[in-house]
């Protein structure tokens, strides 16, 4: 607590000095971490995107520029690649990983989403529309598609509504989209949406 707190002052110290003398030389980046651990598979462009902005904001004048990232992951590949504005690097790396756990540009990634009050309706009204997803999949054997879970969301539980997922990586074309319209349809016609209020995304990060 006592390192951060003092990252965090010379952090602050140092961009408001830059500020006001147009010599900013160093600069932080505090709890990277949150980022580059979350969910979404866009989490490493993410971090990659923030550290390189970081990192090409000190420096700028006849003075060289320094940046404090603060990780428990320090050897992280991301990490390195984005200190050293390797883009190329880092786009032969992030694209070698989509295309092996079948992520966009590869495929499309669609995320159906449930919250309700009661955590283990939410859980039933999830898992029965994954059931129905499937079912009418089935009608059409050809339909690329890939179903994850459904799990928990990254945050359970939000206003005293617990939220689940369903991760769904298809062909996001017109075939996909009346698929999911069917599904909701039946999923309405049994009546869930009273037990888990439901949401599609889908052109999802991964997250919802």
């Amino acid at each position: 607590m006592i390192t951060l707190t003092i990252l965090l002052i010379v952090a602050l110290l140092c961009v408001l000095v830059g500020c006001l003398t147009g010599l900013l030389t160093l600069v932080g980046v505090l709890g990277i971490d949150s980022l580059l651990f979350a969910q979404g598979f866009r989490a490493y462009e993410t971090v990659f995107s923030l550290v390189t902005q970081v990192v090409g904001r000190s420096g700028r004048a006849k003075d060289p520029g320094f940046a404090i990232i603060q990780t428990t992951d320090p050897d992280n590949p991301v990490l390195n690649l984005a200190a050293a504005q390797d883009y190329d690097a880092f786009f032969e790396q992030e694209i070698a990983y989509r295309k092996l756990g079948l992520y966009p540009p590869f495929c499309g990634l669609c995320v159906v989403g449930f919250a309700g009050p009661k955590e283990s309706e939410v859980a039933r009204a999830s898992a029965r529309f994954a059931a129905l997803l499937g079912r009418q999949a089935a009608k059409q054997p050809d339909l690329p598609l890939r179903v994850l879970g459904p799990t928990p969301g990254s945050i359970e539980k939000i206003n005293d509504s617990y939220r689940y997922k369903l991760t769904v990586k298809c062909r996001n074309d017109r075939r996909f989209r009346d698929l999911v319209r069917s599904t909701l349809a039946l999923y309405e016609k049994e009546k869930l949406p009273s037990k888990a209020s439901v949401v599609v995304d889908l052109h999802s990060d991964g997250d919802i």
